[in-house]
C-alpha cells in the first residue's frame, strides 16, 4: 500500500452519473484555485450559508434594549437572557442587519461594572458571532476591539 502525505489522499469511492459530473467540475474548481482537498470544509460553509436567517429586529425593542440602562444588576443581565432566548427561537440563524442598537448595547456593556453582567454578555456576543456568521465583521470594531480591550483591564 502507498504511503500519501498530508493532504495527498485520494478517495476510494466512484461516483456515478450527476454526482461524478459536480464532482469532476468541482475538482476543477479547485484546481484552478489552486487548492487541494480540504476534506469538504467549503461544502459545510457553503451549506450553512445556503441555510435561511431570520430578521430578529422586530423583538429587539427599545423598552427591551432599555433594559440595560437600569439600576439592578439582575435586570442587565436579564436583557442578555432575554436576546439568548430570542435567538434560539431564530435557530442561531439571524441576518445582521436591524441588530445595530443591540450591539450599541454590547459595547456598553463591555464596561459594566459587575463582572457577571460582563461575563454574560461576552457569552452573547459569542452566541451573536455565531449566529450572524461573516458578516458580523461589520461590528468587529465596534464590539470586539472594547471586549478585548475590557478583559485586559481586569
Amino acid at each position: 500500500m502507498a504511503q500519501f502525505g498530508r493532504g495527498e489522499h485520494q478517495p476510494s469511492r466512484e461516483l456515478r452519473g450527476a454526482a461524478a459530473e459536480s464532482a469532476a467540475a468541482a475538482g476543477a474548481k479547485k484546481k484552478a484555485k489552486g487548492g487541494g482537498d480540504d476534506g469538504g470544509g467549503d461544502a459545510v460553509a457553503e451549506m450553512l450559508d445556503s441555510m435561511p436567517r431570520q430578521d430578529i429586529s422586530k423583538q429587539l425593542t427599545a423598552k427591551l434594549l432599555g433594559q440595560y440602562e437600569h439600576k439592578d444588576w439582575k435586570v442587565r443581565k436579564k436583557l442578555s437572557d432575554e436576546v439568548e432566548a430570542i435567538l434560539k427561537e431564530a435557530g442561531h440563524r439571524i441576518e445582521p442587519n436591524g441588530i445595530n442598537d443591540l450591539m450599541d448595547v454590547m459595547k456598553k456593556s463591555m464596561k459594566d461594572p459587575n463582572k457577571a453582567v460582563v461575563r454574560a454578555y461576552v457569552a452573547l456576543l459569542g452566541q451573536l458571532a455565531e449566529a450572524v456568521g461573516a458578516p458580523i465583521n461589520k461590528f468587529r470594531k465596534k464590539c470586539f476591539v472594547p471586549m478585548l480591550s475590557g478583559l485586559s483591564d481586569k
